[in-house]
């Protein structure tokens, strides 16, 4: 295809669906991982990569890949600069813990928040299990995509054990692609399905055509207690008629997704993503998918914690007067 070509499409649309090894050309700027194409994070990555060629002069090669801890190896390992993570699975990074056990990345650096993934717990209606508490005992399935880890587990586990004092040996784990899961479920294999994704998700949309469902409640004063122990959740409500049978709203919980950065990325890079993405490219980039219209400057540091901005953004947030 004509570089010109290539240009004009990715201005348009981001990088084609299903090209997810780019060429190396000297002609890229920087790598950033997103996820598997059937997420909500390539398509966002794609387009921020779009608008930041189209705005600026710099170019940005967007991966498609298992999600945040994959991405978060591969810039440790030099083969991305730049991705997407859930802010816990960031600080979980950067402190060297749960997955990345006394391996600690420093280099890290916070780039911009994007949007919420909302969690969402799957049953099937006349299950009889009306309550998180009711699934001691059962059969939970998190996602996993190719056998990888995606960080969706352990989020989990925290959600049960520090909003409903249920630990993981109460549980029967079993981690299973999307697809097997839609099958399992509808088998009754498994007694519930936990999603952590845009809302509303493609994949709960489809369950909920297919069989009758309900979405377990994580509200009240076992949300307060998670969100008390682990500050990177914030509370979310899922709305009456979100999915079909769904007749009130559904009280959870969400995390932000968040772009990071490694340290050895320029300074221009990063500013030149964040001043295109919260500038003339905001309204191509909030149009992406509902999620997206979540993207505003307003709440661009949220889900920050401990890791440090990079030079990049923090020069463009200091002209914009969000930090001192």
């Amino acid at each position: 295809m004509p570089a010109v070509c290539l240009f004009l499409l990715i201005i348009q649309y981001g990088l084609p669906e299903g090209q997810n090894e780019v060429s190396m050309s000297s002609g890229y700027d920087a790598v950033m991982g997103s996820s598997g194409f059937e997420s909500s994070w390539y398509p966002t990555a794609s387009r921020i990569s779009g608008v930041c060629m189209k705005y600026s002069d710099t170019i940005i090669a967007v991966q498609s890949s298992g999600g945040g801890i994959e991405n978060i190896n591969l810039m440790r390992n030099g083969k991305y600069d730049l991705g997407i993570t859930e802010a816990n699975v960031m600080v979980y990074g950067y402190k060297g813990i749960k997955y990345f056990e006394g391996k600690p990345y420093r280099r890290m650096k916070f780039v911009t928040n994007l949007y919420p993934v909302v969690f969402q717990m799957v049953v099937q209606k006349n299950s009889g299990i009306n309550s998180v508490y009711d699934l001691k005992g059962k059969t939970f399935s998190p996602v996993k995509i190719d056998n990888t880890d995606i960080g969706e587990e352990s989020a989990w586990q925290e959600i049960f054990d520090a909003a409903f004092n249920i630990s993981e040996k109460e549980i029967i784990w079993h981690s299973l692609s999307d697809e097997e899961r839609g099958m399992a479920f509808k088998a009754l294999i498994v007694d519930a399905v936990g999603f952590e994704t845009s809302c509303p998700s493609g994949s709960v949309l489809e369950t909920s055509a297919r069989m009758p469902v309900k979405i377990l409640s994580v509200g009240g004063m076992e949300r307060k207690d998670l969100i008390n122990k682990y500050g990177w959740y914030k509370p979310w409500t899922i709305p009456a008629g979100t999915y079909a049978g769904q007749k009130t709203d559904v009280e959870t919980v969400a995390v932000d997704g968040v772009i990071i950065a490694d340290e050895r990325v320029s300074e221009r890079v990063v500013y030149d993503l964040i001043s295109t993405l919260y500038g003339e490219g905001l309204d191509l980039i909030r149009s992406v998918h509902e999620m997206s219209s979540y993207i505003n400057l307003d709440n661009a540091l949220s889900g920050k914690g401990p890791v440090p901005l990079h030079p990049g953004a923090e020069k463009f947030y200091r002209e914009k007067g969000l930090i001192k």
